[in-house]
């Protein structure tokens, strides 16, 4: 039958099974170790490029993201596939460049801070004014404002924290956003998406702005009336978009009735609309809502703690302020306190602007260093 193994022999066989078989699962446990950290390396780096690149990239990828359709920095690649509109936009309805009273009711009041109308400063000030150029202008008395939103507020976003400004000194709002046709008859071109004399201009930088005002500001007739332009600042722009309301949008808080005052994901068509279509605020301004962003003169920040007087934001930064939503956004983007910022190169065929206007001497200086 053969003979039987020693204890010796058993134990020294089961050992050398025992080294045998643990080789390969020595071999494949240092496998899967070394598989691990590569996959944590690799999931470090990929972390570390995401951070660089947030800290780098002006945060326009996911502005408008929420329903339009978006141009890259190059202002081309992700350009929403429309068909542009026929060169000969609509012009304004018949009575839309006139003031329309602004709805309240008890469901929907509109509260208010209280702007200086008819302070001694603005007395001897022309209410109304139309340039060399045909741009339209309204008085913005000076006052003091509540900026921000406050947290009830539907839609609001953490950088909205509410602090009292004061505007100290009167100024003029453009009625319209810039169209087209005011774009060329200064730059001798348009490089907008959507093309209409009357609709606004769009696809223009912050720095294609600035270029702009310069020669507008260096016309002759311009001059000689010393009229000043440049680009509100976000307290200006915020100011006179709310004349005097402290509700989501100037005319309340219903989004039901956003459609009578502003084109939005909604009503747009998914593109641009002639200027002064829609109704205006209490100082007589258009689109203040909608239709296309609107550049204004601040790097993009945190707002100051406390009360200040005529902000202009911080003195440097990577990226501009712009305001009001466009014709791609929801509701909630287009309220009055919202705010987004776009690198200075940045372009985006629901981007365009309006102008503030004062006095020589008097208008903001920060331009874009």
């Amino acid at each position: 039958i053969g003979t039987p193994l020693s204890e010796a022999k058993v134990s020294k066989a089961v050992s050398s099974d025992w080294v045998v078989g643990s080789i390969p699962q020595a071999i494949r446990a240092k496998r899967s170790q070394s598989k691990t950290r590569w996959i944590g390396s690799l999931f470090v780096l990929f972390a570390i490029a995401f951070f660089v690149w947030l800290s780098t990239t002006p945060n326009w990828r996911r502005i408008l993201r929420d329903h339009s359709g978006v141009v890259s920095e190059s202002g081309e690649a992700d350009r929403p596939a429309l068909s542009p509109p026929s060169s000969s936009a609509a012009t304004p309805a018949s009575g839309s460049k006139k003031d329309v009273p602004i709805p309240t009711s008890e469901k929907n009041p509109v509260t208010k801070d209280q702007p200086q109308v008819g302070s001694k400063t603005t007395q001897s000030l022309p209410k109304e004014l139309t340039n060399s150029i045909g741009m339209e202008f309204r008085l913005i008395e000076p006052g003091t404002f509540t900026m921000g939103s406050p947290s009830s507020e539907d839609g609001r976003l953490v950088n909205e924290m509410e602090h009292q400004v004061t505007i100290s000194s009167p100024y003029y709002m453009g009625v319209y956003e810039v169209t087209q046709k005011q774009y060329r008859e200064v730059m001798h071109e348009s490089p907008s998406v959507f093309k209409g004399d009357d609709l606004p201009v769009e696809s223009v930088t912050h720095d294609d702005v600035q270029r702009f005002i310069e020669k507008l500001n260096a016309l002759p007739s311009e001059l000689a009336a010393g009229r000043k332009y440049s680009l509100p600042t976000e307290a200006q722009w915020e100011y006179a978009c709310r004349a005097g309301s402290r509700a989501s949008f100037y005319f309340g808080d219903a989004r039901s009735q956003l459609d009578d005052f502003a084109w939005f994901d909604e009503n747009s068509g998914s593109k641009t609309h002639a200027v002064g279509q829609k109704k205006p605020n209490a100082w007589g301004l258009h689109d203040m809502h909608g239709n296309v962003w609107e550049w204004c003169l601040d790097w993009y920040g945190d707002y100051p703690k406390g009360k200040v007087t005529d902000p202009m934001g911080p003195s440097t930064g990577i990226s501009r302020v712009h305001r009001g939503g466009a014709w791609g956004n929801g509701a909630a983007v287009c309220r009055s306190a919202n705010r987004y910022w776009f690198g200075p190169s940045s372009q985006d065929s629901a981007l365009g602007f309006r102008l503030a206007l004062s006095l020589t001497g008097t208008s903001p200086d920060r331009r874009a260093e």
